[in-house]
């Protein structure tokens, strides 16, 4: 009875390739040479021993399988693998399903556990799981048991700074309140002056329609005077009178000779009535 194959693979997975040919053989991959001497072992990436000695997940029909990373990458089937390694290495002439002058190889993985590549089982019968259904369960629990140890350690960290603020301060101060905003004075009620009970105003303590005597300091100031130095207003009779013009009579020529004597002169007289 064959032994168990792997389960699943991941194309990042590194494995140990042990040359069990009596000669060395070289081969490169990625622009490296990987030396594997007869007998001895050496360690290559999954993608150089599906390149080499075909991949061990190709079934008999064309597949799909996701990496750690989420991208997907096709899996050929394994009559198309067997052409390939066919001319790969030359095997011009026999059975077209049988696999020729390649190098005799074991390939293990890091846990020790067999994989037989496609110059083992060119019939495929130790078929790798193509499915990635396996491989994500896996990843899955690796990964949230990864994710609880990084929470744990981050809620270890966050409880030793929590510890070390509260030994070293106190309670943190107050936030000081606003002060209360003064309650809005009563409303006057028609009829008379009111004021706020308690403060004593004029009007503290009157009922409406009582006078109120306002103090001096209330009172109208008396109307501004004008300075000494401006002339005074004239009453409106003063000023008619003003504007008012008078034309004096005439009294004499212009060298002050009277134009029209008072008194009568001698040549003036009337003469003498007739006595006769």
């Amino acid at each position: 009875m064959p032994p168990t194959p792997v389960q699943a693979i991941n194309d990042g997975d590194i494995l140990r390739v042990v040359n069990k040919g009596g000669s060395q053989f070289r081969l490169m991959y990625d622009s490296r040479t990987y030396t594997l001497k007869p007998n001895e072992d050496n360690f290559l990436p999954f993608a150089a021993v599906a390149l080499w000695f075909g991949d061990p997940r190709s079934a008999g029909l064309i597949g799909s399988i996701a990496d750690d990373r989420g991208l997907r990458a096709w899996v050929p089937d394994r009559e198309t693998e067997v052409r390939r390694l066919r001319a790969k290495y030359d095997n011009q002439m026999g059975d077209e399903t049988m696999i020729v002058n390649h190098p005799v190889v074991e390939v293990y993985t890091l846990d020790g556990e067999r994989i037989y590549t496609v110059l083992d089982d060119p019939a495929g019968e130790m078929v790798i799981a193509a499915s990635p259904t396996v491989a994500d369960e896996r990843d899955l629990r690796e990964l949230v048991a990864r994710q609880q140890q990084q929470i744990a350690t981050l809620m270890s960290v966050v409880m030793k700074d929590q510890d070390e603020q509260g030994s070293g301060q106190g309670e943190p101060p107050p936030i000081p309140q606003p002060p209360p905003i003064p309650a809005p004075g009563p409303v006057p009620e028609p009829g008379g002056i009111s004021s706020a009970p308690g403060q004593g105003g004029p009007t503290e303590g009157l009922q409406t329609g009582e006078t109120v005597t306002m103090p001096p300091s209330t009172s109208v100031p008396p109307a501004p005077t004008m300075p000494p130095n401006l002339p005074q207003p004239e009453s409106p009779d003063a000023q008619a009178q003003a504007t008012s013009t008078t034309v004096p009579e005439p009294t004499g020529d212009f060298h002050g000779t009277p134009l029209f004597p008072t008194t009568p002169q001698a040549d003036d007289a009337l003469p003498p009535a007739d006595q006769g």
